[in-house]
């Protein structure tokens, strides 16, 4: 049966091996650059402890072990360079797991969880299950910081949520700004139509009535009577009489005449009348 070099993609970097030794007090799992199952406690010492990558395409296969110091935390980062998976002191598939916060982990009291490693492994505890024919991973290097491909559930849950939220959150605000940037051009609007309507009324108030008096429905007969004798009367206009208009110029002679036949005969002054032919008792 295929072992997790083969399974997973198990593979460590130069100068160490991956080791399970699931019959030492420690079931330590993970690279190391001795052979711990050798050792009574079956741990790696922290100075030939090294990390551990694997298939990233396996990353679904491979459920959280356990950790030897419960300062730090099991992780699986499938998008690290190369994939990281082993304990932590920091999250390692944040800002990556630098040297001196790895830790030394061990196979899961859960059978079915520690199963992906102990199938296939049928080798005495002191052989490696896999070594890399070629280096994969530098034990001074820094696995890049991405946040993604955490085996911590909560934390995953966690950041997931806060995105959601941090989404409806602004959804929300920008809905509300957008209503209310709304609701000021159509107040802007209403008041410019009103104030529109009104001067059309006043304009019109104005040239219909500007030369009526208007009074007031308190007033009473003498309140009229007073603003009657108030109210300047004008001298009437003296009528041009008939026979000066003979004198006129019209032009036209034919309207001319038509003109006199249509006024009334001038009147004859008694200085007219006068003739000395008919004067008796006068002298010339």
């Amino acid at each position: 049966m295929a072992g997790p070099g083969k399974r997973i993609g198990a593979a460590c970097p130069p100068n160490s091996d991956f080791y399970i030794c699931a019959d030492r007090p420690s079931r330590f799992l993970g690279c190391c650059g001795i052979d711990p199952c050798r050792l009574a406690d079956g741990n790696c010492p922290a100075e030939r402890l090294a990390m551990a990558t694997f298939n990233a395409s396996a990353y679904h296969l491979i459920p959280a072990q356990a950790c030897i110091d419960p300062a730090s935390k099991w992780y699986t980062c499938a998008y690290t360079t190369p994939p990281f998976m082993g304990c932590c002191v920091e999250n390692a598939c944040g800002k990556g797991c630098a040297v001196e916060m790895l830790r030394a982990a061990s196979l899961s009291t859960r059978a079915e969880a520690a199963g992906i490693f102990t199938l296939g492994w049928g080798g005495e505890p002191s052989t490696p299950t896999l070594r890399p024919s070629a280096p994969t991973l530098r034990p001074s290097a820094q696995a890049t910081p991405i946040n993604n491909g955490t085996s911590n559930q909560d934390e995953d849950g966690r950041i997931r949520h806060g995105v959601v939220a941090g989404i409806v959150t602004g959804s929300v605000i920008g809905g509300i700004a957008l209503f209310a940037v709304l609701l000021f051009w159509w107040r802007r609007r209403v008041a410019r139509e009103q104030a529109r309507r009104r001067d059309g009324t006043s304009s019109e108030s104005m040239t219909g009535s500007s030369f009526i008096q208007s009074m007031p429905q308190s007033c009473d007969k003498s309140c009229a009577a007073r603003r009657e004798s108030n109210t300047p009367r004008l001298a009437p206009t003296r009528s041009i009489e008939a026979p000066y208009l003979r004198h006129a110029g019209f032009g036209e002679r034919a309207k001319d005449e038509g003109l006199n036949k249509a006024l009334p005969p001038r009147p004859i002054e008694a200085a007219e009348l006068e003739d000395p032919r008919t004067q008796h008792g006068r002298r010339r």
